[in-house]
């Protein structure tokens, strides 16, 4: 077996650093090139691969920084964000009921008395997330199935699942 082995690893920060590193003995020490793009410099220094230099300043995996944002990212994002969304509500209306202090027909009252464009921006704000996040499931659940995986249906599914919870909002929210 070959001791040394070659271990390439680029990170993109700001400073826009690439790091090279070379095992040798074994993962015992390694050699570390730093290489600037903006200058084209190179400085190569030996240091074990259990250092603390070689740690605080390996790469993380994946970083956000040097990928472009995709339609998975928000999408991700927004069902993550509608999930605790909803289980937060959930939980907190369940003990305001349990505490006993909740006024149900002065709430009613008070959302029969608003203009009908507010209740149905209102309904639309509510409908919205719920209707992403179900269809967002759905689409989760075809992934899980084995369909769809490949870019251009990973790709069409989110827009489609926007486009599909924006429709079913829109309607839940004029009735």
């Amino acid at each position: 077996m070959n001791s040394a082995r070659l271990l390439q690893t680029r990170l993109v920060t700001p400073t826009a650093k690439v790091f090279h590193m070379i095992s040798k003995n074994n993962g015992a020490a390694a050699t570390v090139q730093f290489r600037n793009y903006s200058t084209s410099k190179s400085v190569s220094q030996d240091k074990p691969l259990d250092s603390e230099y070689v740690k605080k300043h390996r790469p993380i995996s994946p970083h956000f920084t040097i990928y472009q944002p995709q339609i998975t990212w928000y999408g991700s994002i927004i069902h993550r964000i509608t999930g605790v969304g909803f289980a937060t509500i959930f939980y907190a209306g369940m003990m305001t009921y349990a505490v006993g202090d909740f006024n149900t027909a002065a709430l009613i009252s008070t959302v029969g008395s608003l203009p009908v464009g507010v209740k149905v921006a209102g309904k639309f704000i509510l409908a919205w997330p719920f209707m992403y996040h179900s269809f967002n499931g759905i689409r989760h659940l075809v992934w899980d199935a084995g369909r769809c995986l490949t870019n251009k249906g990973v790709i069409t599914s989110g827009y489609l699942t926007i486009g599909a919870a924006a429709t079913a909002a829109l309607g839940l929210a004029s009735m």
